[in-house]
């Protein structure tokens, strides 16, 4: 058996009409051979969503396979799939790891018709050159942050520190970058995020910092310990004692704990990679290597802003974890982890959390010259659900004709997840929200029309949800009418919104920037007429960029060169809502097109990652009977006290706001993402299977729940969280 890449095939030659960097220029032919004994052969990569649509292999004579397939110039991994087994190609040395530890092949394809077989890409790419005619883009930046429910319903307190070192990694540093912009964006922060960082932190922690002598009193033991994350609890003990049980789990044991990084986040610590190789050599720290490791555990969550140098907040405190680390040659170093140099680094981390939502809010209120918000801040319904499923589950059909699916259709309930997301936002930002990224972009005809319903002008989705031979589709977003209602729906862009989580984090960081900008602009001179829209986490891509410490010289270039190009009218970046207010002639489609808005999501079109499969049909239905049980008692509370559904979760009774949140919290997204064999977490799926039936068994506590639904975890290991 022997698998071949062949080189460069074809260069599809421009027409007389295109510039010299026109669009089929931007795209070259590559064929795919293999050549031996098999039934089926399949190439799979970013250009066919890995698993999702992995390209046939045509037999040809004497046992040869071969396909041929227009790729963009750039970096490309790949994979043979030969009867069902995933294989890199032998032939290629070149390789690279992906986030399961498993080898891809690589090649880099040339602007010039080249095809070399490396996984080096060049540090410069230029800027494609300004050219008559040139119209400009019309571009919105949408960074999505989410945090899932992290909290256990019987301990109150979070159970992983990921929310607070993701608040010093992301939340905070990417407001401040557009904050020193002069870009139009938006930024959506999730309801769930915003509760459990009011909740747990802001409620808590921050009234336990000491800003006169940085510090945290003595408030925070005899009122907060054991009720924020574990981690920042064990941060502010006097001394470890890595012989206790549950010390040692979230030092190193669990899967949750101070190895929980990736290798590209922490390359530039190497002192925490020889931790974390000697403890899983079996060498097991003492209490000051504990100390160490709890140390640089939170250093390496830190944005390299931060580390650089002191940051002005709009608070007016001036963030100064500089102080607790040495730069040299770019490797970075902790002095000291002493419990004094561990006390003073949670106080830095008290103040990233403090500043969060007044970062928010300072970008909200700061005005272009229009005299409009220049950056606006979104939200999603409460606690981030697939809308769609929870008002109808059987709406998956639009997409999945076939599937096995349960019963569910709660709508009352999905109301209350839409009331509650503007609801909270409005008491934290001081003002309604324009519009919603629903969680995982998820839409349906019932779904937008609620969203219509309740006053919100736009939303966004998946580029692939409307169908594809839909005008909306040339347009970039489109108009959904229901009754008297409408919204303007955007169109996420999938290819360059998924490069940057994707090809970029093998790339240099200018070279990316620049790289994402020329694409836009061919994308531009491709379909002249269509607004760009690009949506993706604003967190999780970063940690895995391998030649750019978290992004910084990626988002640092991208921003300069957009302004560059926003300053020469090339692009014309803008909010959701300054999209809105331009009065747009754009497609409609109604609650009657079938056919042109099936249910879906920004995850392949449809909504297969959290429904059809075994162990998510069980799920759902244990749902359904916590949803109907929990619901039929709060619906006759809130009928017999003469309020609504979503006003029970600011009830004075204690157990009725748990209640309602935590049956909120069990119809979010991010438990059946998990489940089945479609996706795998890093660190495995068992942790999110117990926090979800931890949260049925608060609600049903009378019921028989099972151990766990994991039955079939048998994935293929393509699955991401960067899509």
């Amino acid at each position: 058996m022997r698998l071949v890449l062949l080189v460069l095939l074809v260069i599809v030659n421009a027409s007389a009409s295109v510039v010299s960097h026109g669009p089929d220029e931007f795209s070259l032919l590559v064929e795919f051979r293999y050549i031996g004994s098999a039934e089926s052969v399949s190439v799979a990569g970013e250009f066919s969503r890995w698993a999702h649509a992995p390209i046939p292999l045509a037999i040809g004579e004497k046992g040869t396979f071969s396909t041929t397939l227009r790729l963009d110039h750039g970096l490309h991994e790949y994979k043979f799939i030969v009867d069902g087994e995933w294989i890199p190609d032998p032939d290629n040395p070149a390789r690279t790891r992906n986030d399961f530890g498993l080898a891809n092949s690589v090649f880099f394809l040339q602007a010039n018709g080249t095809l070399e077989l490396t996984t080096e890409v060049p540090e410069q790419i230029e800027l494609l050159p300004a050219q008559d005619g040139d119209t400009p883009v019309d571009l919105v930046l949408l960074w999505q942050q989410h945090m899932p429910w992290l909290s256990d319903p019987v301990e109150d307190q979070l159970l992983g520190p990921w929310l607070r070192v993701h608040a010093a990694k992301d939340y905070l540093d990417m407001a401040l970058r557009l904050r020193d912009t002069e870009l139009s964006a938006c930024i959506s922060l999730s309801g769930v995020l915003l509760y459990q960082l009011h909740t747990y932190y802001l409620e808590r922690f921050v009234p336990c910092l000491d800003h006169a002598y940085r510090r945290v009193t003595q408030e925070y033991e005899e009122s907060a310990r054991g009720h924020t994350d574990p981690w920042l609890d064990l941060l502010l003990l006097p001394v470890l004692d890595p012989d206790d049980e549950q010390q040692s789990g979230l030092l190193w044991r669990n899967a949750w704990s101070c190895l929980s990084f990736s290798d590209e986040l922490a390359a530039r610590w190497p002192r925490l990679l020889q931790l974390r190789d000697t403890i899983r050599a079996g060498n097991l720290p003492d209490a000051d290597t504990a100390a160490e490791l709890l140390t640089l555990f939170h250093l390496v969550w830190m944005d390299p802003m931060f580390l650089r140098g002191p940051v002005p907040l709009p608070s007016g405190d001036t963030l100064r974890v500089c102080d607790l680390v040495e730069e040299h040659a770019g490797v970075w170093s902790a002095p000291a982890w002493d419990a004094v140099a561990r006390e003073r680094l949670a106080f830095e981390y008290g103040l990233i959390l403090e500043n969060v939502i007044p970062a928010h809010r300072q970008l909200l209120e700061s005005a272009s010259t229009a005299g409009e918000s220049r950056v606006e801040i979104a939200t999603t319904p409460f606690a981030h659900p697939i809308l769609p499923l929870l008002i109808d589950a059987g709406c998956a059909a639009d997409r999945m004709p076939g599937a096995t699916l349960p019963t569910f259709a709660h709508p009352e309930w999905a109301r209350v997840h839409v009331e509650l997301g503007r609801n909270q936002f409005a008491t934290l930002f001081g003002r309604d929200p324009n519009g919603f990224w629903p969680g995982e972009g998820a839409v349906s005809r019932d779904a937008l029309s609620m969203l219509g319903v309740a006053g919100l002008r736009w939303a966004a989705t998946g580029g692939e949800v409307p169908d594809v031979d839909h005008p909306a589709h040339r347009a970039g977003a489109f108009r959904f009418v229901s009754q008297d209602d409408s919204i303007l729906v955007l169109l996420r862009h999938t290819e360059l919104s998924r490069s940057i989580g994707w090809r970029y984090r093998r790339y240099p960081g200018p070279a990316a920037a620049h790289d994402l900008v020329n694409r836009i602009l061919v994308e531009h001179m491709r379909h002249p007429q269509a607004a760009i829209t690009l949506v993706l986490d604003g967190e999780n891509a970063w940690e895995f960029f391998e030649l750019d410490h978290d992004a910084d010289a990626f988002l640092q270039e991208l921003y300069h060169s957009l302004e560059q190009m926003q300053r020469a009218g090339r692009i014309r970046t803008m909010t959701p809502s300054q999209f809105v207010a331009r009065g747009m002639k754009l497609p409609c489609i109604t609650m009657q097109d079938e056919e042109a808005l099936p249910a879906g999501s920004w995850i392949h079109g449809d909504l297969s990652t959290w429904i059809g499969e075994p162990e998510e049909n069980e799920a759902w239905r244990l749902l359904e009977m916590a949803t109907t049980m929990t619901g039929n008692d709060l619906r006759h509370f809130a009928v017999t006290h003469g309020l609504d559904l979503a006003a029970l979760a600011f009830h004075p009774d204690a157990e009725v706001r748990e209640r309602v949140i935590h049956l909120l919290a069990a119809q979010g997204s991010d438990w059946c993402w998990w489940y089945g064999a479609d996706r795998r977490a890093l660190e495995g799926d068992e942790f999110w299977d117990q926090l979800y039936l931890r949260l049925l068994r608060s609600l049903l506590p009378a019921e028989e729940i099972p151990e766990s639904l994991l039955l079939q975890q048998n994935g293929t290991a393509t699955g991401s969280t960067l899509d």
